[in-house]
């Protein structure tokens, strides 16, 4: 009887196929959202140059009218004004250094942002006046945020302050999906084996910054860090005790953390004891065979010279 050969593939090809197929899920899905945030992004565009070119025109017709009034006669006995003498502005060194120009990545958006406002608020004074600080925000931006901004920065070359430029950038690049990615990676992050608990926690402490999730209560705090760590902390935490608060918990972790460590240089350092050597059980066996062999060849030699019987 012949067994009839089975059509369908092997259970590990099915389970290679599945996966390809929910990574191809998450490329599209992922490729999708891209788009649609290009598409948002310009449509933004469009209404905030649109809305600039309206105060734009109205700034405009504002400046003809007052233009067009009559200026009142000086009177003859009326003193010129004469213009102040212009002093030397000495300005104070700057203390920080220059952000890295930012060129248009919404997810650079907001550490650059925390980095060019730390900037003015430590360095501002040095920088100068408003108007000087709209002018460095701009120079610090490159590429697609450089030509996206052009047309603000013309229009309020001379009115900007850096808020405004830097609200308008927000407008733009400001990803309003990063808290919910962000809350989600959260509660998926894990602490890898063979990564300390002190390396691993400014990570969460990142997570949880993105997610937006400093202030949260601190119970829910206190479960995502039980559930992200490792097989190794866990077994010492167990064996110390949990403590009740978020923040007892992260000393008592780091209190572990530093136990592991020192127990791990310890025996780095432990010298090996020298192992004794073995004797060689062939030479132990062949040593008496030799000498065996040795008196017989002897005793033979001898009767041969004497004459006595073989």
């Amino acid at each position: 009887m012949q067994h009839q050969e089975s059509t369908s593939p092997p259970g590990w090809a099915q389970t290679l196929l599945q996966q390809l197929a929910q990574t191809q899920a998450m490329q599209n899905e992922e490729r999708e959202r891209h788009y649609q945030q290009e598409a948002a992004q310009e449509e933004r565009m469009r209404r905030l140059e649109a809305m600039l070119e309206r105060q734009a025109s109205l700034a405009t017709t504002t400046t003809t009218m007052n233009e067009g009034q009559a200026t009142p006669a000086r009177s003859a006995t009326e003193p010129v004004p004469i213009p102040p003498r212009t002093e030397i502005i000495h300005r104070p060194k700057p203390r920080l250094p220059d952000p890295k120009p930012f060129g248009g990545s919404t997810s650079d958006w907001p550490t650059w942002r925390i980095s060019i406002e730390n900037k003015l608020s430590v360095d501002g004074e040095a920088i100068g006046s408003p108007q000087d600080q709209f002018i460095y925000v701009f120079s610090r931006l490159e590429k697609l945020a450089w030509k996206n901004t052009g047309t603000f920065v013309k229009l309020r070359r001379d009115t900007g302050e850096p808020q405004a430029l830097l609200d308008y950038l927000e407008n733009i690049y400001r990803d309003p999906n990063i808290k919910a990615r962000a809350a989600r990676r959260l509660h998926q992050i894990r602490q890898p084996e063979d990564m300390s608990f002190s390396r691993f926690l400014p990570r969460l402490e990142k997570e949880f910054a993105d997610a937006d999730a400093l202030e949260w209560h601190d119970e829910a705090k206190r479960q995502i860090l039980l559930g992200a760590l490792n097989k190794t902390m866990t077994n010492s935490l167990m064996n110390r005790g949990i403590p009740a608060t978020f923040s007892d918990l992260i000393s008592r972790l780091h209190e572990i953390s530093s136990d592991i460590d020192a127990l791990n240089i310890t025996k780095a350092e432990r010298p090996r004891r020298p192992r004794s050597p073995r004797q060689n059980d062939d030479e132990i066996d062949w040593t008496p065979t030799i000498s065996v062999n040795r008196t017989e060849t002897h005793t033979k030699h001898h009767r041969s010279r004497t004459g006595a019987p073989r």
